[in-house]
């Protein structure tokens, strides 16, 4: 077993937080804003129809383009964007399209949205319709409803709506931000920090410079005073500059830097059979905000993280988790579907102890879903339709089978060693009288000690480390092993 596992770590570890890290490249792209305070923004200008188009650079290499339309209508404006990016997980090259698309009122409020994202042989949609305290949404074809407060803002409207008021220099403005692949609101802040004049197609173009933090992620935007972005900047070397249509679809390279590899971190050593180590100690700098590293398995003193190895014996459960908050369905752990529990009475006899229920699922996904980095926006249904993805999809489909089985359940995300370095990667953990984690993508029950635990819940959760990447530090004080 401890073969098949090597295998599994050298063909799809180092791809498997794709769809976080993707998401996190472009997120004002592709979410919703949500204005902290209930008045809507005082607007003194009206938006002029827009017909923008966008190159899209990582670091020097060109990697796709976007096309984004502002129409005015009758009591406020129609916004669209399309997408198209080329992107390497794990040596995969792999083209993503996304569309969309708002319907707004005269002060840049949202209304109504339509969001699309194709790769591969995945399609995720979401739709929503903005009420006073809540959206009607459906995701994938199923109907949900999410509480928010209300004026909403769809990104590509943002830049136009804060150019509609008279924001001045230094001023900073807060929003809650509501991304549709995560279903989460998180804030942001939006701070004009001046004027800037900027050569775009042999032009000067005056602009304001907009300065985003999200999560501790910087983002940058160059707009002009009619709301049209001509430049954004934001992590990883990702850079958006205005372009033509002609010159947009031109030179997108056929072959990339692998992302996955550029987030990874340093190990600073070779780790020799890391399924064999009861012990493991850490001095760990740039994690200091993340409320979920401490608990369970893992220890916090100072700078010091000690992650121990689960047995019979151990008590790994963590105060602040309710097993009976982690059966329940969600839009993307669909645990209540008919095929999720059929599925699952067929592969748990009943009865079953918890135990074997846990390890007959974790065997079967390890078995029968194809291990391929995959970008698209992990949901249960949609795994067990394709039967491929990376740790996100086994995350996701596992849970819903666990839940389906009465097994409470959660997803963890971190970090995971292989070959001296850790990269990002997502797991489970479930209630067996206290928690335990399990990877099914790497076939562990329980997961190795180098699984590094930096968030816990659902895919919402893996925002929490938008101000991690770029910024940890991992030095391996001591190893213990059998």
């Amino acid at each position: 077993m401890a073969q098949r596992t090597r295998k599994v770590r050298l063909t799809t570890v180092a791809g498997i937080c794709c769809t976080f890290l993707f998401f996190g490249l472009l997120v004002f792209r592709l979410g919703l804003f949500e204005e902290n305070r209930p008045a809507p923004l005082p607007i003194t200008r009206k938006t002029p129809a827009t017909y923008t188009w966008l190159e899209i650079f990582q670091e020097s290499e060109k990697i796709g383009y976007s096309h984004r339309r502002v129409l005015p209508r009758d009591g406020g404006y129609r916004i669209s964007e399309t997408t198209f990016m080329r992107l390497n997980t794990m040596g995969m090259v792999q083209d993503i399209n996304l569309l969309t698309k708002g319907v707004m009122a005269q002060d840049m409020s949202l209304s109504a949205f339509d969001f699309e994202l194709k790769s591969s042989r995945f399609n995720f949609k979401a739709s929503g319709k903005v009420g006073s305290n809540e959206i009607e949404l459906v995701v994938n074809g199923q109907p949900s409803k999410m509480p928010v407060k209300t004026p909403l803002y769809l990104t590509a409207g943002l830049f136009d709506a804060v150019s509609a008021v008279d924001i001045k220099i230094g001023e900073t403005r807060t929003f809650n931000i509501f991304d549709p692949a995560s279903m989460s609101q998180r804030p942001i802040k939006v701070t004009f920090t001046g004027m800037d004049k900027l050569k775009i197609l042999d032009e000067i173009i005056p602009t304001r410079k907009l300065e985003t933090d999200f999560m501790g992620a910087k983002h940058t935007a160059w707009v002009t005073l009619t709301g049209e972005i001509v430049q954004e900047t934001g992590p990883l070397g990702i850079t958006l500059k205005k372009s033509d249509a002609r010159r947009a679809f031109r030179n997108i390279a056929t072959h990339t830097r692998d992302l996955t590899r550029l987030v990874s971190v340093d190990a600073g050593q070779n780790i020799e059979h890391p399924e064999k180590i009861k012990k493991i100690v850490f001095k760990v700098d740039g994690l200091a905000q993340l409320t979920d590293l401490v608990g369970g398995r893992q220890h916090l003193v100072e700078n010091s993280l000690s992650i121990v190895r689960e047995d019979h014996s151990a008590n790994t459960l963590a105060p602040d988790l309710d097993p009976g908050d982690f059966l329940a369905a969600s839009p993307f752990v669909q645990s209540e579907h008919p095929r999720i529990v059929s599925l699952a009475r067929a592969l748990v006899p009943q009865p079953s102890a918890a135990r074997d229920k846990v390890v007959r699922i974790k065997d079967w996904l390890f078995t029968e879903i194809e291990k391929r980095p995959v970008i698209s926006v992990p949901n249960a249904l949609e795994t067990l339709e394709n039967k491929m993805g990376d740790c996100n999809e086994h995350a996701v489909l596992f849970a819903a089978l666990a839940r389906a089985s009465g097994v409470p359940a959660t997803i963890e995300a971190g970090l995971v060693y292989l070959d001296g370095r850790f990269y990002y990667h997502a797991w489970n953990a479930v209630y067996l009288d206290r928690w335990i984690t399990v990877d099914a993508l790497m076939g562990q029950f329980p997961a190795d000690v180098t699984h590094i635990r930096l968030t816990r819940g659902g895919p919402d959760s893996q925002l929490d480390l938008m101000g991690v990447i770029g910024n940890v530090n991992l030095e391996i004080v001591d190893i213990q092993y059998d």
